[in-house]
C-alpha cells in the first residue's frame, strides 16, 4: 500500500545528514480528505495519516511504500484501536491512501 502524503525530505549538507522531515500543508486539518476521514472514523482520525507519513519518512523515504506490511501491521503503525481493516478502508475512501496496483 502507498501512503501519499506531504513531501518527504532529508537533505545532506556540510558532510552530515539532516533528519528527514515532513512538509505539511497548513490546511491539512480543514482539507476535505481529512474532514471525510474524521466523518468515517471519528474525531481523532486526523492524526492517523500523520503517524503513517512520519513512519514512511523514517523507514521508506524513497517511495512511501509499505512494502510487505500487512493491513494489520499498518494499522498498528498508526496506533488504530478500532475494528480491524476499517482504518485502511477509510483512508482509501478518503483519498489518503491507495492500494498498490502492481
Amino acid at each position: 500500500m502507498l501512503c501519499p502524503g506531504p513531501h518527504l525530505s532529508g537533505r545532506i549538507g556540510r558532510g552530515f545528514n539532516l533528519m528527514p522531515n515532513l512538509n505539511m500543508d497548513t490546511n491539512y486539518f480543514d482539507h476535505p480528505k481529512t474532514v471525510r476521514l474524521i466523518a468515517l472514523l471519528g474525531p481523532d482520525a486526523d492524526v492517523l495519516p500523520l503517524r503513517l507519513w512520519a513512519f514512511c519518512g523514517k523507514y521508506f523515504q524513497k517511495n512511501g511504500h509499505f512494502g510487505v506490511y500487512t493491513a494489520t501491521e499498518i494499522e498498528c503503525v498508526a496506533r488504530w484501536r478500532g475494528e480491524a481493516g476499517k482504518m485502511i478502508e477509510a483512508l482509501i475512501q478518503a483519498g489518503r491512501m491507495h492500494k498498490d496496483q502492481t
